[in-house]
């Protein structure tokens, strides 16, 4: 998995060089780094990318694509997920203006949601 990480403002050279040594230090692999300067020669941004070669999550084919019939007390806990997810939307519904990015707020809260119960599905 391929990384990149931008620091605004931009941070001295030798702070980037600490990072990566952080970086490398957890089995990362420094791939590139940089300082975007402005026109005066300002640290705008910093830069480094990085990755880590080797450690794809094994995906479960057979559990991501079957069907998880619910089991104990599992329909509780997806019960309890929508019902805090429903106090966050109405908190939206009554904060947010109707606007594009209101919009986007519900899709995500219903994709948490989503994986949330998916989580539990799938592990437990």
């Amino acid at each position: 998995m391929r990384y990149n990480l931008v620091i605004t403002p931009g941070i001295e050279v030798d702070e980037r060089h600490q990072i990566e040594d952080v970086l490398e230090s957890r089995g990362y692999t420094v791939t590139g780094g940089g300082t975007g300067l402005d026109e005066e020669g300002g640290m705008v941004s910093s830069d480094i990318s990085f990755e880590k070669g080797g450690d794809k999550m094994p995906l479960d084919l057979d559990s991501i694509y079957t069907y998880h019939a619910p089991k104990d007390n599992q329909p509780k806990k997806y019960e309890t997920i929508r019902a805090q997810a429903k106090v966050l939307a109405e908190v939206i519904e009554d904060l947010c203006p109707d606007s594009r990015e209101r919009s986007v707020a519900f899709t995500q809260l219903e994709t948490a949601v989503m994986w949330a119960n998916a989580s539990i599905a799938r592990n437990e």
